[in-house]
């Protein structure tokens, strides 16, 4: 049985940024740990008790802490080979207001959830860091787009972009009811959640007039049309064998 791969895309700039950007801070972080006993963590982190009590750019800085270097390489590729199909599909502004949609919907889950269910346990102080919940927003979005390509999950087993996507939230869903770091998981269903309401914004058709076709081909057909200034004009003295007219 012949399986239609995921091709590996040239790296676009913005995910350029954005992977260097992780392994940056990464890197960083593990100095800091390793030299001065210290971690960024829970300055960039999202946590609940600071971010109530005025920490509010963590809602943006938060995605930016890694916990490990498996995290950082794991979420690297999926940037790499996914974000960078989509961002060539949509184009860089959508692209990042994508992930944008993402982080913000995640933090919003995660500090409800926190200070609703957990204000009293010890997750209310803790960070909710990483790319993980864009990555799988990332992930759900390319399978929307196309639901038959193939996904090699846990790196062994080929399956269709729509059913490892139902494992990917299954499993989300599972760790959110019954871990007791469950509010990780709903702040990655939260990204998830962000990334496919911002895609049934641009998608519907009251806003793609507004937004814009996006990518590079959408461009492309829209400078075409923008620099097409001639029109034929019928002129009824003329013959029928005559060649038309341009202005």
């Amino acid at each position: 049985m012949e399986y239609s791969q995921l091709s590996v895309p040239k790296l676009s700039r913005a995910n350029r940024y954005i992977i260097g950007t992780l392994v940056g801070i990464f890197i960083l972080d593990s100095i800091l740990k390793s030299s001065a006993g210290m971690s960024i963590t829970g300055l960039f982190g999202l946590v609940p008790v600071r971010f109530f009590g005025g920490h509010i750019y963590q809602m943006i800085t938060y995605p930016l802490v890694s916990k490990g270097l498996l995290e950082v390489v794991f979420n690297a590729m999926i940037v790499w080979f996914i974000g960078s199909e989509l961002e060539t599909l949509w184009g860089r502004k959508k692209y990042l207001s994508f992930m944008a949609s993402a982080i913000i919907t995640a933090a919003v889950i995660y500090l409800f959830v926190s200070f609703f269910f957990l204000s009293g346990s010890p997750v209310y102080n803790f960070p909710l860091g990483g790319f993980a919940g864009v990555a799988s927003a990332l992930c759900v979005g390319y399978a929307i787009l196309f639901p038959d390509k193939i996904f090699t999950f846990m790196l062994i087993f080929p399956m269709k972009a729509k059913y490892f996507c139902m494992i990917l939230i299954g499993m989300q869903l599972y760790q959110g009811f019954f871990s007791p770091n469950g509010a990780q998981a709903w702040g990655h269903l939260g990204a998830i959640l962000g990334g496919y309401l911002y895609m049934l914004v641009i998608s519907h058709p009251a806003t793609k007039n507004i937004i814009g076709g996006g990518g590079h081909q959408g461009r492309r057909k829209r400078t075409k049309l923008e620099r097409s200034h001639l029109k034929i004009v019928k002129d009824d003295d003329k013959k029928d064998e005559d060649p038309p007219v341009y202005h």
